[in-house]
């Protein structure tokens, strides 16, 4: 995670946050990340979308929209609380709290926006291109190899380990049906043209399938 940390120390050195206060903020990063329920929303899945990113610098117009995009990936699972319905509303206020004394108050404003539309990933309809990647990057696991998305698969039911079965699979399968029914899974152009669209759907159905045929614990415990 060394590499993480230097990019989140040189996100901080942008805004001339002091190498003190930049190590208190990952510290805590490292804290919330590190908590033993999670099994898919830790670091390596914030390392993961920031890798993710370089690959599509190009697509944004500003240096702003990558630092909205940055802190919008930090920030916006630091919050994780499987019980809790407003985990992107708690995360979208940390991070408030934390960084609204040091940028301006526009960027703010934009990483907000950008943690809040984690709830739904309804943006369909909006032009911001930045907030359609940062979706996409978010998304992206759905596209993975099937290996990949298998153990993303088994990690989120850990993760929500504390449902029942027929509770989880309920609350799955509607989540999953919620992607298939847009439209496009993803909306940047770079996503749709990669292949990651025929991907993901093929991914759905398949956990969809294994969800019809018996409660995905028995998968993971077996």
């Amino acid at each position: 995670m060394s590499e993480l940390r230097h990019q989140f120390s040189e996100l901080c050195s942008r805004v001339d946050i002091s190498s003190a206060e930049s190590s208190q903020l990952w510290a805590e990063l490292e804290l919330k990340y590190g908590e033993v329920h999670r099994h898919y929303h830790t670091l390596r899945h914030i390392e993961d979308l920031c890798q993710k990113l370089q690959e599509f610098l190009t697509l944004c117009k500003s240096s702003e929209d990558v630092d909205a995009i940055q802190w919008a990936i930090f920030y916006h699972d630091i919050i994780c609380d499987p019980t809790s319905s407003h985990n992107e509303e708690d995360s979208a206020a940390l991070f408030m709290t934390r960084l609204s004394a040091h940028l301006h108050s526009s960027l703010v404003s934009q990483v907000v926006r950008y943690i809040l539309a984690t709830k739904s990933h309804n943006v369909d309809k909006d032009d911001d291109e930045a907030l359609g990647l940062f979706m996409d990057l978010d998304l992206s696991i759905l596209a993975a190899s099937e290996s990949d998305y298998a153990a993303y698969a088994r990690a989120i039911r850990l993760e929500y380990i504390h449902y029942s079965d027929e509770e989880y699979q309920s609350g799955r399968i509607r989540v999953l049906q919620h992607f298939l029914g847009h439209n496009s899974i993803f909306r940047s152009t770079a996503f749709r043209n990669n292949g990651a669209e025929d991907s993901a759907r093929r991914n759905i159905e398949w956990e969809l399938s294994e969800l019809a045929v018996q409660p995905l614990s028995k998968v993971i415990f077996a």
